[in-house]
């Protein structure tokens, strides 16, 4: 296997040892799987995509109630009457 030298500010270190730590690997495992992702030249879908959505779409999503808003209202900021030319 071939070996890659990075340079990294402190702060980036500081992310990717973080960042592995959470995916519980080593920052060269952690590295290789990211660059090998960022490096694909087929566009797809991320890991784990699909299983963050399952259900989404199982749950009935409840339309919000109509407000009635007269339009001068809305128009004039604060509502005048527009017919008898009040502000």
């Amino acid at each position: 296997m071939a070996s890659l030298t990075i340079y990294l500010d402190e702060a980036t270190l500081r992310a990717v040892e973080r960042a592995a730590g959470r995916e519980k690997c080593s920052i060269s495992s952690w590295a290789r799987k990211h660059l090998a992702e960022a490096s694909r030249e087929e566009p797809g879908w991320p890991e784990g995509y699909f299983e963050a959505i399952v259900g989404f779409g199982k749950t009935e999503i409840e339309a919000p109630p109509e407000v009635e808003v007269p339009l001068d209202e809305i128009l004039l900021g604060g509502g005048g009457d527009l017919t008898s030319g009040g502000r």
